[in-house]
């Protein structure tokens, strides 16, 4: 009898002060409009490869302005101003490149994932909203 898999989901309930935007005027999204996660890490171990993919899943866009991606080890990378649009990704790398809507990159001259590693993703104001283990 083959046994089931069990499978983590993740899910990340953004504070209420996380604000987004429709048209030109900000507005407060609520964190049932939230939902952000790391959707996993790519290519860990290898400089010219690796990433870290976040997501939004919610039905608001969330602003990533201040927001952090932590490691027991010492990694930390605060994400710019960058308006992540409901149910889509932004891929972190962690090589040396030009960030843009779609890429973003730490400017690491060596590779930053391990096997077991845990990240967590904290919001503007430094609450959890998310960790995620490297498989």
């Amino acid at each position: 009898m083959a046994l089931a898999e069990e499978r983590l989901e993740i899910v990340a309930v953004p504070a209420p002060e996380t604000m987004t935007t429709s048209g030109d005027t900000p507005t407060q999204a609520t964190p049932l409009e939230l939902n952000l996660l790391i959707g996993g890490v790519f290519g860990a171990g290898d400089l010219q490869t690796e990433y870290v993919l976040i997501k939004n899943q919610g039905k608001a866009t969330a602003n990533l302005l201040n927001w952090t991606l932590q490691s027991k080890r010492g990694q930390n990378y605060s994400f710019p101003d960058l308006r992540l649009a409901q149910n889509s990704t932004v891929k972190l790398f962690s090589k040396t490149g030009t960030d843009t809507v779609l890429e973003l990159y730490m400017r690491s001259d060596v590779s930053l994932w391990q096997r077991g590693d845990i990240l967590t993703l904290k919001d503007a104001n430094g609450k959890v909203q998310t960790n995620f283990q490297v498989p």
